[in-house]
Formats: structure tokens, C-alpha cells, sequence
């Protein structure tokens, strides 16, 4: 009896073990299934390489863009070393304090001028009342 046990257990044991190898692949089952899988995702990689690619590339265009309208705008702007040039070559400090005097003298000859003809209109004023008194 005992080997009926054991043949009855070895039975169940291979049908066991059965089924479960049945579950598993051998590796070269596994390499030649990871193989196809493996040249898919090398060739995702690749697509995602060539669409980064090409999105960097949109980026870098833009880039030059804006920069290309930034440097023909600065053409029409002058430098800060050119600005001094022309000022001090069309504007000294000796012309500024002529110019500032001349305004002076101008201001003191427009006031007395407006003395002047607010007298002559005071005296005008009480000539026309005595004249029509």
C-alpha cells in the first residue's frame, strides 16, 4: 500500500507541476518575445527622440525669430557712448549758461516792456475818464 501512496502522490505532484510549467516559458521563448517587445520600445524611444527633436528645433526657431526682430529694432536705437558724443559735440556747458542768460535778459526785457504798456494803458485810461468827464 505504501506504493500506491506514493504513485498516487507522484500523481498529483506531476499534475501539479505540469501545470504550473505550462505557466512558464523556456528563456528562448522569453528572448525571442522580449526581442520583438524590446525593438518596439527601441523604436518609441527613437520616435519620442525625433519628436523631442523636432519640438527643440519649433523652439529654437521662435528664438532666432524674436531675436532677429529684437536686433532690427535695435538699429534704430543709438548706443549710450554714441549719445554722449553727439551731445557733447552739440551741446557744451558754455553753450547752456549762454542760452540760460539770453532767457534771462529776454524775461527782464518782456517785463519792463509789460511795465511799460501797463503805464502807457493806466495813462491812455485816465486820459480817455478826464476826456469824458
Amino acid at each position: 500500500m505504501p506504493i500506491m501512496v506514493q504513485e498516487i502522490l507522484e500523481f498529483y505532484f506531476e499534475k501539479k507541476v505540469n501545470n504550473l510549467l505550462q505557466k512558464l516559458v523556456t528563456k528562448d521563448e522569453f528572448s525571442k518575445a522580449l526581442s520583438v517587445k524590446l525593438d518596439y520600445s527601441i523604436f518609441r524611444d527613437y520616435e519620442k527622440m525625433i519628436a523631442s527633436d523636432r519640438s527643440q528645433e519649433l523652439k529654437n526657431f521662435k528664438y532666432e525669430e524674436e531675436l532677429f526682430k529684437l536686433e532690427r529694432k535695435f538699429q534704430d536705437y543709438v548706443t549710450n557712448e554714441e549719445l554722449r558724443n553727439q551731445m557733447t559735440m552739440k551741446v557744451s556747458l558754455n553753450v547752456v549758461d549762454e542760452i540760460r542768460e539770453t532767457f534771462n535778459k529776454f524775461k527782464t526785457i518782456q517785463h519792463s516792456d509789460i511795465e511799460t504798456m501797463t503805464d502807457k494803458f493806466n495813462a491812455l485810461k485816465e486820459d480817455c475818464e478826464n476826456k469824458t468827464s
